[in-house]
């Protein structure tokens, strides 16, 4: 079935175990994240993106890694489901099964949209991809990256380096997270807009564990609102808290 609008009953109710799983992340098992992860499976059933988008969110607060399908699956066949599950799978250190998944998607003809974040500053749309280098004001920006990191770490802050999807040194990783597409959009706004000010981003992929948590900590130390809308959803910080209440 066709990624739409209007999700299928039963790609609902998967949804809706994927989340009460994800909010009894304290229980001693993990029995509704594996009752949902059993409907991907269901015969004559084509998971759509939002499933596919609901089972690693609810999987990484329980911790449990073994819950993808295999790469040989006929399924998902859409650019972006794909796109979930490889990166599952990277998350998970699995970098030959998401090398496998990738080579399915090249077979398919399906390609990885780049991912990027925007944002507007006195009428100027600014876009960045990750590790980006190109804005005018890219040394201003690397500096306030650098400051934000240590105030971040102050608060308490430590880097997720799970996720990162590519296979390299752990001591490159937290770097790696640094740079980001949505850090750069901040690190910008932050220097360009009047201090406390809205902020807002849009970002066209699903924002990453470790950038979801990073962003609560600028919104709490900057004292700034700041609002992101990435492919799932609208994210509003403030005081260090997220609307989303950290499902995504």
């Amino acid at each position: 079935m066709a990624d739409s609008m209007i999700s299928p009953p039963w790609e609902e109710e998967c949804i809706d175990i994927y989340q009460r799983g994800e909010q009894d992340v304290t229980s001693a098992s993990a029995v509704t994240i594996h009752e949902g992860s059993s409907s991907l499976h269901a015969p004559g059933l084509q998971p759509g993106t939002k499933l596919w988008a609901s089972l690693p969110c609810g999987c990484q607060l329980q911790y449990d890694k073994r819950l993808t399908v295999s790469p040989s699956a006929p399924r998902p066949l859409s650019s972006a489901g794909s796109l979930i599950l490889s990166n599952n799978y990277a998350s998970s250190s699995r970098f030959e099964d998401k090398a496998k998944i990738r080579a399915l998607m090249e077979a398919r003809g399906l390609k990885k949209e780049p991912g990027w974040s925007r944002i507007e500053i006195q009428g100027q749309l600014n876009t960045f991809l990750v590790d980006d280098k190109s804005h005018p004001r890219n040394k201003e920006i690397r500096q306030e990256l650098q400051r934000m990191l240590g105030l971040m770490r102050e608060a308490g802050y430590v880097a997720d380096i799970r996720c990162v999807l590519r296979d390299i040194p752990d001591s490159e990783k937290e770097n790696a997270l640094q740079h980001h597409s949505e850090r750069l959009a901040m690190a910008l706004g932050h220097i360009s807009l009047p201090p406390r000010s809205p902020m807002r981003v849009i970002k066209n992929l699903r924002v990453c564990n470790d950038c979801h948590v990073a962003t609560k900590y600028f919104a709490y130390i900057y004292k700034r609102e700041i609002i992101v809308r990435d492919a799932t959803r609208f994210h509003h910080y403030r005081d260090g808290y997220c609307s989303c209440g950290d499902y995504w």
